[in-house]
């Protein structure tokens, strides 16, 4: 079974993040994205592209005290939209063009992050192995969270009615992209 952790957007770096930010020299304005017990997830905010935040990632294991910078994201990558009728695509981890979100698969020494820009969201599944090889979910409106039991990415897309307006498909993925159910919501109307 999975361990995931999710980011904590504007949290307060407390005292025992920020000392070991400052013990790491990682940058002052570090946060810690998303942390399990044998993975902490750091991120900074580098600068900003295009409207989107240009950020970079790093891991740090603390049972071996071993830190490695990840990545650093390229708002100017060539990156595309992927919806629910698409498979899970195999790309290149510097075409990631921003991170909002970080959630960690411990067992699997997997993350999932994922970033917006003005129009869609776009999720990748990082496997922290030589490589960094790196999948692209087929949703393009986000990760919702993981389900609480088998502990398993669901996002959602969004497709269009033939007369115009849109509606929402959930989907249910493991951690190697594999889309396991999905169901829309098309013509679903609130009570």
């Amino acid at each position: 079974m999975a361990t995931f952790a999710c980011v904590r957007a504007n949290t307060p770096v407390d005292k025992t993040s920020s000392s070991l930010i400052q013990s790491l020299n990682l940058p002052t304005t570090a946060r810690v994205a998303a942390e399990s017990y044998n993975l902490i997830v750091f991120a900074n905010v580098d600068s900003t592209y295009n409207e989107m935040d240009v950020v970079t990632l790093w891991t740090y294991k603390p049972k071996d005290k071993t830190l490695m910078k990840l990545l650093t994201t390229n708002p100017g990558s060539d990156y595309e939209c992927l919806g629910y009728e698409d498979k899970a695509q195999r790309v290149s981890f510097t075409s990631i063009p921003t991170i909002s979100n970080v959630y960690i698969n411990a067992e699997e020494d997997k993350i999932l992050v994922e970033g917006c820009d003005d129009r869609n969201c776009y999720s990748y599944i990082i496997t922290l192995t030589d490589g960094l090889p790196t999948i692209q979910l087929p949703c393009n409106a986000g990760v919702l969270g993981m389900s609480s039991e088998e502990e398993l990415p669901i996002a959602q897309s969004y497709t269009y009615y033939k007369g115009g307006g849109r509606y929402n498909i959930i989907s249910v993925f493991d951690w190697n992209g594999k889309c396991l159910k999905h169901f829309s919501l098309k013509s679903m109307e609130s009570q």
